[in-house]
């Protein structure tokens, strides 16, 4: 009998501490920092994220979709195009992905994979990011809007 309440106890204590480290507030409990336990999400870091020794620091992370504006791209070329990122600087790491469907044509047939290749994503000025778009259809992007709409961008600043 005391054998079952001393593991009964055992068992509480253990679950109350699990309890406390993954739903309580941040506290210094068991060797975590102030700012709380490594899981949260959403962290503030005012000086910057360092991942790694030699990573640099990161300030900011944008993501969402822009709509490219630039010439009509020929067929078998490239072109330059912009959209308005708001806190992109120069300098910044872009990354940028083509919607699915960016291959088919304006009345809905076509490839919805392919035909057009991002040769290279970066940061222009401020606010602004560029994107160097291949057009391997054979028609010029007049034929395929979807290829400049709802392009999805991610930003390390």
């Amino acid at each position: 009998m005391t054998k079952n309440i001393v593991i009964g106890v055992l068992a509480v204590l253990v679950l109350s501490i699990g309890f406390l480290y993954f739903f309580g507030s941040p506290s210094p409990l068991f060797g975590t920092s102030a700012t709380g336990p490594v899981h949260y999400q959403g962290e503030t870091f005012s000086g910057g994220l360092q991942v790694g020794a030699r990573g640099t620091f990161t300030q900011a992370a944008y993501s969402g979709t822009c709509n490219l504006s630039g010439p009509t791209l020929s067929a078998t070329s490239t072109a330059q195009y912009y959209c308005p990122v708001t806190g992109v600087a120069a300098g910044d790491l872009v990354l940028a992905d083509l919607p699915v469907g960016a291959g088919a044509n304006s009345s809905g047939s076509g490839s919805p994979a392919g035909g057009f290749v991002i040769v290279s994503a970066y940061a222009t000025t401020s606010n602004q990011i560029g994107v160097t778009l291949f057009n391997l259809t054979g028609a010029a992007t007049s034929s395929f809007p979807q290829a400049t709409t709802s392009v999805e961008y991610r930003v390390l600043h």
